[in-house]
């Protein structure tokens, strides 16, 4: 029996659980087994031909930063510029994390549901598990980019949080996490209907006119513990939305850094210039993502 047939076996047992089959054909983690496995991603990742090498702002970037953070960020540099398969030890965290058990989860709609979220638990599993603690206590998480609520879910595995705001402005999306929450009693995580900007205003995204909002506005009588963007290149313009809950509370930060290059090259730089004393490290938190590369994470705490 070929690797891909085995694997698609291991997914049909580990992910799906007694779930019909009519299911199984739409999940994408099926399809993304035998890319992964069988070596079919010689390609460039579309949107980035006109990638540039910044030498200054990669200077810049990987000051302060850890090994394994700088080996990431030349990883996803060459990747951007040229064709690519994925390295044996990337296979085999991908290969972990498809183990991951989700069957337990009641899911509404299966499109954006990552194993990964659970086994890396978008970042914060790089962290201290005390300064992880400490940080949330009685505070609330924002989760930008919530999608179908993995991450809600995941977060509310944390006792000592007090609420998740999950941020999703797709109408449809929106209210297909709102039954996942509610079927899976996230009592404390809540869906918003807004997308996260630097104003108040609309947005028309996918054809459909969103209101914007900003964390800061948001969260005026509210303490942050803990900020996630995974916002399709909106990360920036987020972040600069955020700023003064960010000096306030000083929440640990989950920021996906791999849809722009002015995220790449310009967030840490924005936060670094605030002088709050945050450390930073770049992890990959969904190893073997063809879109993305190298699915890169900048995670910002202060002890």
């Amino acid at each position: 029996m070929s690797f891909a047939k085995s694997g698609y076996r291991i997914l049909s047992r580990i992910l799906f659980g007694n779930l019909k089959k009519k299911f199984m054909k739409k999940y994408e983690y099926a399809t993304l087994t035998d890319y992964v496995m069988n070596n079919q991603h010689n390609i460039v990742l579309p949107g980035w031909e006109d990638f540039v090498d910044n030498k200054f702002g990669l200077t810049e970037l990987k000051k302060g930063l850890d090994a394994e953070s700088i080996r990431l960020m030349r990883l996803f540099i060459s990747r951007k510029l040229s064709a690519f398969s994925f390295l044996k030890k990337e296979k085999k965290m991908f290969k972990k994390i498809i183990r991951v058990n989700l069957s337990k989860y009641k899911i509404k709609n299966f499109e954006g549901f990552q194993p990964a979220v659970f086994y890396y638990k978008n970042g914060l599993s790089f962290l201290n598990e005390e300064v992880v603690k400490k940080t949330l206590a009685n505070r609330c998480i924002i989760d930008g980019g919530a999608c179908s609520g993995d991450s809600a879910i995941m977060f509310s595995q944390y006792k000592e949080v007090d609420s998740i705001y999950s941020f999703e402005p797709i109408k449809k999306i929106c209210n297909d996490m709102a039954v996942t929450l509610e079927l899976n009693k996230c009592e404390r995580a809540h869906a918003v209907q807004k997308a996260l900007s630097d104003g108040c205003s609309t947005v028309d995204i996918c054809g459909e006119q969103c209101e914007t909002i900003t964390v800061d506005e948001f969260c005026k009588d509210k303490k942050i513990g803990c900020i996630k963007f995974d916002l399709e290149g909106m990360e920036t313009s987020a972040l600069k939305g955020s700023l003064e809950t960010i000096k306030r509370d000083k929440p640990i930060l989950l920021i996906c850094l791999y849809h722009t290059e002015l995220d790449f090259y310009g967030i840490k730089p924005m936060l670094e210039a605030l002088n709050l004393g945050y450390k930073f490290m770049i992890r990959d938190t969904e190893p073997c993502n063809p879109g993305a590369g190298v699915h890169l994470m900048l995670i910002g705490y202060v002890e």
